[in-house]
């Protein structure tokens, strides 16, 4: 089960850092906090994720009745690779958001990582208060 261990958090720390633009403290617990996961749950769970993108996305999106807010700073590309997108970027995520939801709002945040909310807040909660203020 150590051996386990290892190989699963050697595997998530990297899956974990790329989700980052730049190492910085908070990048750190993060990545500290993930590869801290117990190694049965965390390989259970990323397979147990891609099924359900995989199989459920789609019709959950179509159900989906009310206003949304689609921030995006980052996605996995082709060759599997998280990288940073820039405003007038759309994605397949966002590509389907738009053709399933009818009240649908994309922000592109350039330059930040997948976790704005730690990385840029000063520029997700303006977004976040607005779209709020609005789906009142």
């Amino acid at each position: 089960a150590a051996l386990e261990a290892k190989g699963y958090a050697a595997f998530m720390r990297p899956f974990f850092e790329a989700m980052f633009l730049e190492k910085t403290p908070q990048s750190e617990a993060v990545v500290a906090r993930a590869v801290r996961l117990p190694a049965d749950i965390g390989s259970a769970l990323l397979p147990r994720m891609a099924r359900w993108d995989a199989g459920s996305m789609e019709a959950a999106v179509e159900a989906v009745r009310a206003p949304v807010l689609a921030v995006q700073c980052t996605y996995v590309n082709t060759e599997r690779k998280r990288v940073p997108i820039q405003p007038g970027d759309t994605t397949p995520w966002l590509d389907l958001l738009r053709q399933g939801v009818t009240d649908v709002s994309v922000e592109i945040l350039g330059g930040v990582g997948h976790f704005p909310q730690l990385v840029a807040p000063e520029r997700l909660n303006p977004l976040l208060s607005a779209f709020f203020a609005r789906a009142r």
